[in-house]
């Protein structure tokens, strides 16, 4: 009898194994990347300036390493199955030091964290970072960020400039958003170096 008992709880410990496996989904990790062979145009050695940039600031709600989309104006939700490889806030600033880095405006472009001087930081707010879905169910890119261009040496704010992108989603998914916002980002940036390169003119 006792050897019937156990067989029927090991049957039982395999039946709710199985159960437990079929209801796990694996996750995709997702990152932001600047894309060498992207269009933007690149630029010659500007200036002997090393500049410093700050990790973008945020709500807490995009200070997450979730994947956020939208089908209402307020309310955002997060993809279940799908994660950023790290917050927009870090993977934004070291977008932004490799891309200026890439294009030469600098002398250098470090992160906040370097303990090396600078002449210029940059600080910046993103206001909205997620994918939005409109009635017909295509979605779209949303980055919306907000920078200023500082004087480390005054504390004066030299300029500032506000980005806002909507860009369109190859897909109603998670990749698909995330195609869009990396690109919305690469368009940013191809702004903010025009903005940067106006105002280095004047310092």
């Amino acid at each position: 009898m006792k050897k019937y008992y156990w067989l029927i709880a090991i049957f039982l410990i395999l039946v709710l194994a199985g159960c437990s496996h079929k209801d796990t989904h694996a996750i995709d990790i997702y990152t932001l990347k600047y894309n060498k062979s992207s269009n933007l145009k690149h630029t010659v050695y500007f200036t002997d300036k090393t500049l410093k940039i700050a990790l973008p600031k945020s709500t807490k709600e995009i200070r997450r390493d979730k994947i956020l989309y939208t089908k209402t104006t307020h309310q955002r939700e997060a993809y279940a199955y799908s994660r950023w490889s790290d917050t927009p806030n870090h993977m934004t600033m070291q977008f932004l030091v490799t891309l200026l880095n890439q294009h030469k405006l600098f002398k250098a472009v470090i992160p906040e964290s370097s303990i090396a001087d600078s002449q210029l930081l940059l600080e910046s707010n993103i206001e909205d970072f997620y994918q939005f879905f409109d009635k017909e169910n295509q979605s779209f890119g949303i980055v919306k960020i907000q920078c200023f261009l500082i004087d480390q040496k005054s504390k004066k704010i030299i300029s500032k400039h506000y980005f806002d992108l909507k860009i369109p989603s190859s897909s109603a998914n998670a990749k698909g958003g995330v195609q869009a916002l990396n690109l919305a980002l690469e368009q940013i940036a191809s702004q903010l170096i025009t903005w940067l390169a106006q105002h280095l003119k004047k310092i």
